[in-house]
């Protein structure tokens, strides 16, 4: 079983994915999410415990689903 780091660097590596695939950067994102550039290098380094709205909006600005951001 993974531990509960294991899947927040997952989530991170799948957001920092789909940003890139799209020619986001972290400051694009994060001001579509309305939170700093460096919480996004946070979440994306599994450092920062992501909060579901969060995710949500992550999500959104990405144009992806949730699931696609789940390990």
């Amino acid at each position: 079983m993974m531990s509960e780091f294991m899947y927040y660097k997952i989530i991170g590596q799948l957001i920092k994915s789909k940003r890139e695939e799209r020619g986001m950067t972290q400051e694009e994102l994060a001001i579509r999410v309305h939170i700093s550039r460096p919480s996004i290098t946070n979440i994306e380094a599994g450092r920062h415990l992501i909060r579901i709205h969060y995710l949500y909006q992550i999500a959104t600005s990405l144009e992806v689903s949730v699931h696609d951001l789940l390990p």
